[in-house]
């Protein structure tokens, strides 16, 4: 008996035969006959001793002979090692199962969502994540045995901010990138590429100082798994216009000059005057204002909205 002959029919061919014979199996040590008993080739499905009681009933007188059934179910053995994970660096993982029953007698069957080769032998390859089977077949017996394992899966992606689109301007010539979104942590890594990056290349806060398009690559050393965002600089450095005007000589009749620059002018820009000798007669935070001494007078005009200046002078003098 075994895991493929799970019943047997007992042979009592070789006995006296004819109308005047009667048979009578009966079990020992666990055995067990399928009924009816008492019929020269009955069914057992239990291992143990079975005895034929053959009795001559004309004459009363009875044999007896016994046959030992044996058993072999004998499972295999499966063991399964905790397999890989399934990430970005590992599309494929193996399944082992060494130290499993092996040999000439015994076949193997792998199945499950993604198994790529090995699947009739102990170690398979897979690459989608899921529940997979082993089933080794003891061919000589015919018993089997099952084992389940999980392989799971990690593709997740970090986040990578590369900060809001900005300006190059007077106010700022040079910018830190980066968005306090991105991922952080000992298990990623920056890398930024573009136009011009003076330092932090592989930092979450480079610093640039040239317009273009900026990209950041952020990699999850534990799974592999990268992502990717951009960043767009412009930039806005135009100088105002600043022409401090013309010159002019103050005299004993024109003791005081009103200064004419042909300089930008709107809401967004600003006007500052100095003087090395000579004299404001009003204020010098305007475009025109009144002076009475000579020297050199400085304009600096001022773009409000990206900080750049310009400054030219023009000099009065005095007779």
């Amino acid at each position: 008996l075994n895991c493929t002959n799970t019943s047997l029919m007992l042979n009592g061919g070789g006995s006296s035969q004819g109308p005047n014979f009667t048979y009578q199996w009966t079990a020992f040590g666990g055995g067990n006959i399928l009924p009816p008993s008492n019929i020269m080739n009955p069914q057992i499905d239990e291992p143990g001793t079975y005895q034929l009681l053959v009795t001559n009933t004309q004459n009363g007188c009875t044999s007896a002979s016994t046959v030992q059934i044996l058993e072999d179910d004998t499972d295999p053995v499966v063991q399964i090692a905790t397999p890989a994970v399934l990430n970005c660096i590992n599309n494929q993982v193996a399944l082992s199962g060494a130290g499993s029953s092996n040999g000439a007698n015994f076949s193997f069957a792998w199945t499950g969502p993604g198994v790529v080769s090995g699947a009739s032998t102990l170690n398979a390859n897979v690459n989608q994540p899921g529940n997979y089977t082993l089933q080794i077949t003891n061919t000589n017996n015919g018993c089997t045995t099952v084992k389940i394992v999980a392989v799971t899966q990690d593709i997740l992606p970090p986040i990578a901010q590369a900060g809001a689109d900005n300006i190059l301007n007077c106010y700022q010539p040079q910018l830190a990138l980066g968005g306090s979104g991105s991922s952080t942590g000992p298990n990623f890594v920056y890398s930024w590429t573009g136009a011009s990056i003076l330092s932090g290349g592989n930092t979450a806060t480079p610093i640039v100082d040239q317009p273009g398009v900026y990209t950041l690559v952020i990699t999850n050393t534990v799974n592999g798994c990268t992502a990717t965002d951009n960043v767009n600089l412009t930039i806005d450095q135009a100088l105002p216009q600043a022409a401090a005007g013309p010159g002019f000589q103050l005299t004993c009749t024109e003791t005081s000059y009103v200064l004419s620059p042909t300089a930008s002018q709107g809401p967004n820009f600003t006007y500052h005057w100095e003087t090395n000798t000579g004299n404001f007669l009003s204020a010098s935070d305007i475009l025109n204002p009144e002076i009475n001494g000579a020297g050199f007078y400085y304009i600096t005009v001022t773009n409000t909205i990206n900080g750049c200046t310009a400054t030219q002078d023009v000099l009065v003098i005095s007779d």
